[in-house]
């Protein structure tokens, strides 16, 4: 250390700090401490390892027996399988003369003033 350093208020300031040693215990007690950590991250691994094989057994007997639901599905006359809707095979068309109708009649139904006037219908109609 030079001159200029040994004036540093810094250096004043740890001479008068008091000087910490490790107790005798001190490797002990920290290399006990690891070994807590690792025999708890071993648990955890151990405990993973147990959910890991009947969680993936579960999901795959799910999914097979699915499958199998799917495959052997008994189609019905309209060929559509059991459990599906018949396939509607009807065509819709935009008619702007009937959309033009319905929105006049719903605009003189907002138009009423006291809702009593109206037949269950007609509120009906105004709501759904």
């Amino acid at each position: 250390m030079d001159n200029a350093e040994k004036k540093d208020p810094v250096w004043k300031l740890l001479s008068h700090a008091s000087h910490l040693e490790s107790g005798p215990f001190f490797s002990r007690n920290v290399a006990r401490e690891v070994r807590k950590l690792e025999d708890k991250r071993n648990l955890m691994r151990q405990t993973l390892a147990l959910f890991r094989v009947p969680v993936f057994a579960t999901v795959a007997v799910v999914l097979l027996v699915g499958l199998i639901t799917f495959a052997f599905q008994i189609p019905s006359e309209d060929g559509a399988g059991a459990g599906m809707p018949p396939v509607i095979a009807e065509e819709t068309t935009f008619d702007p003369a009937k959309e033009l109708e319905n929105v006049e009649y719903l605009g003189q139904l907002m138009a009423v003033t006291d809702p009593a006037q109206l037949s269950d219908e007609a509120l009906g109609d105004l709501f759904f």
